[in-house]
């Protein structure tokens, strides 16, 4: 189980500072994995970090599908492309009913 107020030591600006889990794992969401948070924790917590491997693997799968079937990356999409989904979406409903 992860303990949010465990403090652990960290590098900052050239000085150490202890920061606690709760902040190091919001730095984790942010920066990823492979942050100085990602290096410190992932001996302590292997098995969450097996797991968000694996779905960061599963993401750029679906990330790779998406751009390959509709030709964008939907965590940029612009209103056009807001559009051209919905419009997509509505015109495969529309041919199931007409089935």
């Amino acid at each position: 189980m992860v303990n949010a107020d465990a403090l652990h030591k960290i590098k900052r600006d050239g000085k150490q500072v202890e920061v606690n889990e709760a902040t190091l794992f919001e730095e984790i969401r942010i920066a990823g994995l492979k942050s100085q948070a990602g290096e410190l924790l992932k001996n302590k917590y292997e098995e969450l970090f097996i797991v968000a491997k694996k779905r960061e693997k599963t993401d750029q799968e679906m990330q790779a599908y998406i751009i390959e079937a509709f030709g964008f990356d939907f965590r940029s999409m612009r209103i056009a492309e807001y559009l051209k989904l919905t419009e997509a979406v509505f015109d495969a409903k529309m041919s199931e009913l007409k089935k």
